[in-house]
């Protein structure tokens, strides 16, 4: 469960079914665990159609909290008239149970089924404020959908943010996968938008884990850069072998890659030559070679 600013406010692993079998209604239960902490303050929760369902607003609504998400139209409890409308493009239909649950159809491209329990969120169409780029046509929508877009964009934003820089590696330990994620991932990126959150000058999650090692190591980031012989610009001669025993992956490519891909696409994608440095020992390109070594 994320803010929309993308900061992990609490997580749950799942690990499979429990001891008693399939749970039921496990949607519903896992969106009440993660929320325990935050109900009875009028709060609005996101969710999407996996964990959506009118039992699950219900009971939120008794909690003193809202909710807001797209929805299944396989799910119990949902309005036959609704869900069976057919609609042209544009069209919104909804209704609204005795308990304050509202079910919305509108037609985009494709059917969208929303589940809202917010006073905000009727079966109408405003504007957005956008215009298509080729018809300048002005774009409409039901609130509930700008609302849901909105907040959602959070998770995404953490899980993005968390997968650049990764430390994660291949192994067959799923428990170490796990902790270096929350750590290093999950932690990190809280700690960068809480840091971008109260600073007026906003860092890049670079800049910002490059700070949190020069902290934690008590050594600057240009040392350990400049000593690195893969990507330093050296000043004295070398030997540039343009035919070795066997092609291997160019080191300079390989780190231009890294700047715009993890590890894995950016082993996929460098090139493989037979030219090296004698003197670095290192597979080059002659364009990465003239990079490092002019």
């Amino acid at each position: 469960m994320c803010t929309p600013q993308g900061y992990t406010f609490s997580l749950i692993v799942y690990t499979g079914k429990c001891e008693s079998g399939r749970e039921k209604d496990h949607g519903q239960k896992t969106v009440m665990r993660l929320i325990k902490d935050l109900t009875n303050e009028g709060r609005l929760v996101i969710t999407d159609n996996f964990y959506n369902s009118v039992n699950l607003a219900e009971e939120l609504i008794q909690n003193k909290t809202f909710l807001c998400g797209t929805l299944r139209p396989t799910r119990r409890g949902l309005p036959k008239n609704v869900i069976s409308t057919k609609l042209k493009k544009g069209e919104v239909v909804g209704k609204m149970n005795k308990n304050g649950v509202r079910i919305i159809k509108w037609f985009d491209k494709r059917p969208v089924y929303m589940i809202s329990t917010s006073r905000r969120h009727n079966a109408t169409i405003i504007d957005t404020g956008k215009r298509r780029k080729v018809t300048e046509e002005v774009i409409r929508k039901p609130e509930c959908i700008l609302t849901y877009n909105e907040n959602k964009k959070g998770i995404d934003y953490s899980d993005q943010m968390s997968s650049y820089y990764t430390p994660l590696k291949r192994g067959l330990k799923w428990f170490r996968k796990v902790m270096m994620e929350l750590l290093f991932g999950t932690a990190l990126v809280n700690s960068w938008v809480v840091f971008n959150w109260k600073k007026a000058n906003k860092l890049s999650k670079k800049n910002f884990c490059e700070s949190v090692i020069e902290g934690l190591t008590n050594k600057p980031m240009l040392a350990t850069v400049s000593a690195n012989p893969r990507i330093a610009k050296l000043t004295k001669n070398h030997i540039y072998e343009k035919n070795g025993d066997k092609r291997r992956k160019c080191v300079g490519c390989y780190i231009n890659l890294r700047t715009t891909m993890d590890s894995r696409e950016a082993n996929k994608k460098v090139k493989k030559i037979k030219s090296h440095c004698v003197d670095c020992n290192q597979p080059m390109c002659l364009k990465c070679f003239y990079d490092r070594h002019v």
